[in-house]
This record gives structure tokens, C-alpha cells and sequence, in this order.
């Protein structure tokens, strides 16, 4: 079976890379921002591994109750970690449920809500 990838970056710097698999039914993704505990203030260590749980907590039209239940509606089973250089988010569903669940990871990554402070 041939392997078909794809790879595209996008004007704002964003790298998307794909594999095509048609006999599947699922997608799955990996987020990953180049935010990590590396990038932490001297004196504010843990600030990565904070803002990525404070980013859950609601994004885009979406409080943080809509935004779990709008994933769990969509089957979505997904995971967020912080490692040294990256914050990664990632997530599997059914296929047919992939534009809405990229649509809400949209959210999460350009619409968070952030307190002020």
C-alpha cells in the first residue's frame, strides 16, 4: 500500500503535514506550539504547564463547559502536555467529525480565554 503524506506551511508560519489513509474511518491530530517549560521565566517557572490548562477552560464563543461537552459530542478523545519546548494538544475522532473538532482546536489556539492578569 502506497503512503501519500502531505506537507504545507501556511503564511503565518503554521506547518501542516497529512497522511492520507482512506481505509480508516478516524483522524487523529497533533498540535504542537512551540511554548514549552523552556520558554518559562526564571521566576515564573511552570507558567507553560499553566496557560496550557487555563487555555481548556474556554475558547472562541465557548466557556469551559461548552468546550469539553462540543468535543465530547463529537467522540473526540484528546490529550495536552507540556514538554520541555512544545505545548501539544491531540486528539482522535471519526472522520466525518474532523472539520468541526479543527474548528474548535482553532478556538483553543487563537481565541483562548485568557485572564487579563
Amino acid at each position: 500500500m502506497k503512503q501519500t503524506f502531505y506537507n504545507h506551511t501556511y503564511d503565518n508560519g503554521l506547518v501542516l503535514v497529512a497522511e492520507s489513509m482512506p481505509s480508516l474511518e478516524s483522524a487523529a491530530l497533533s498540535i504542537l506550539v512551540p511554548a514549552g517549560c523552556a520558554y518559562d521565566p526564571a521566576d515564573r517557572l511552570g507558567t507553560s504547564a499553566m496557560v496550557c490548562e487555563i487555555t481548556l477552560r474556554g475558547a472562541g464563543s465557548r466557556d469551559n463547559r461548552q468546550f469539553v461537552e462540543d468535543l465530547e459530542n463529537l467522540g473526540v478523545q484528546r490529550a495536552e502536555s507540556v514538554s520541555s519546548s512544545h505545548v501539544g494538544h491531540s486528539a482522535a475522532t471519526l472522520a466525518t467529525n474532523l472539520p468541526a473538532t479543527l474548528s474548535i482546536y482553532a478556538d483553543l489556539l487563537l481565541r483562548p480565554h485568557l485572564p487579563a492578569e
